[in-house]
């Protein structure tokens, strides 16, 4: 990334770095990955972007070893495959379930509309698990030149705190954590789902929301189903409620107390992502209580209505990128350091100089 950085050092502890504003074509396709991102801006500079990264970090890593990549990074796995197709069995289940019991007692449209919003929250599901959730690559040497916390000061006023990774050996972005599970760092990190088997970050946040949102309409469709399947029974041949259960073989009982046991954390879990949406905030921000509404406020929240607005048209914030801060930081900062360095050895070169013999009066 092109332009100048002006390092300020500050009676302050941490250091703060002035940077100029990202480029907007870069950061332009926000559901896009950082490879897609590196390549067009290579073809823009007529160099390969790996060039400073090498210079600056040596070899770099995009995934872990914990990470299954196929199809070039089209389809990233986390570490946790098994509990991705455990997820699946669990919402097949109570579907195929009803839709056996009940094939004769409920229209054909209740039938399909269960289906669709099954397959809604299928498709949902595997997009958010299959995807790079924003995972930061990571330097393979050891070398840590860099430990310090620098205080970002963004072209718009805000002030933000960077951290430097021990495991990555990077400096993370200021929404960036890193997760022990896959052992990565993410850009914009939520919280690692065990549902999906992967991280939850800014490329795979939006998807998991419909994820979460489908599944709660697939499941009350489903207790709509048993419900009617329930009253149908009753009313077609005169029974009473606990008759039609039998009649039913307690197909709608078993609907209500499967839905009822593994919904409550889903409805509990959505209505808690609505509340870090109004907020934006992340799960691993909001844990950690990093903000301060005295002494430091959100940087990110940008009012109720645009929170919203932004979080689910996939609008993110450039300026959390890790990759806007990796190259330019790491260089002022070393030049800093090489600057004081070189201040020091002239300061002991002074010291170590012999003094001037004075001639001794006659």
């Amino acid at each position: 990334m092109e332009g100048d950085v002006e390092l300020e050092v500050h009676n302050d502890p941490a250091p703060a770095v002035a940077l100029g504003p990202p480029d907007n074509e870069e950061f332009s396709d926000a559901s896009g990955g950082d490879e897609e991102r590196e390549n067009a801006q290579s073809k823009r500079s007529g160099n390969s972007i790996q060039q400073p990264d090498a210079a600056l970090y040596g070899a770099t890593q995009h995934y872990s070893d914990r990470n299954t990549v196929l199809c070039g990074g089209r389809v990233v796995f986390g570490p946790q495959v098994h509990q991705l197709v455990f997820t699946i069995c669990l919402m097949t289940f109570p579907l195929v379930f009803s839709t056996v019991f009940f094939r004769h007692r409920l229209p054909v449209v209740l039938h399909c509309v269960a289906w669709i919003g099954y397959v809604l929250a299928m498709i949902s599901l595997v997009y958010c698990g299959t995807r790079d959730p924003g995972i930061v690559p990571r330097r393979m040497c050891e070398e840590n030149d860099c430990d310090i916390k620098p205080r970002i000061v963004l072209p718009d006023g805000r002030k933000v705190m960077l951290r430097y990774c021990y495991a990555c050996h990077i400096y993370r972005g200021p929404r960036t954590h890193h997760c022990g599970v896959c052992n990565n760092c993410v850009d914009q990190f939520d919280h690692h789902c065990p549902w999906t088997g992967t991280c939850i970050g800014a490329h795979n946040y939006r998807p998991f929301l419909w994820f979460l949102h489908s599944l709660n309409l697939s499941s009350a469709l489903m207790v709509v189903n048993a419900t009617v399947a329930t009253w149908n029974e009753s009313e077609l041949n005169n029974r009473t409620v606990f008759a039609a259960f039998g009649e039913l073989n307690w197909a709608p009982v078993v609907i209500y107390v499967y839905i009822f046991l593994t919904m409550n954390t889903v409805t509990g879990l959505l209505l808690f992502h609505w509340f870090l949406i109004v907020h934006n905030v992340t799960t691993a921000e909001h844990l950690k209580s990093i903000y301060d509404a005295q002494n430091y406020p959100n940087p990110w929240d940008k009012g109720t209505v645009k929170n919203v607005t932004m979080k689910f048209q996939g609008h993110l914030d450039p300026y959390m990128f890790s990759k806007y801060y990796r190259y330019r930081l790491v260089q002022a900062i070393r030049a800093e350091n090489e600057q004081q360095d070189d201040l020091d050895a002239t300061e002991e070169s002074d010291e170590e100089r012999p003094e001037d013999s004075v001639p001794q009066e006659a």
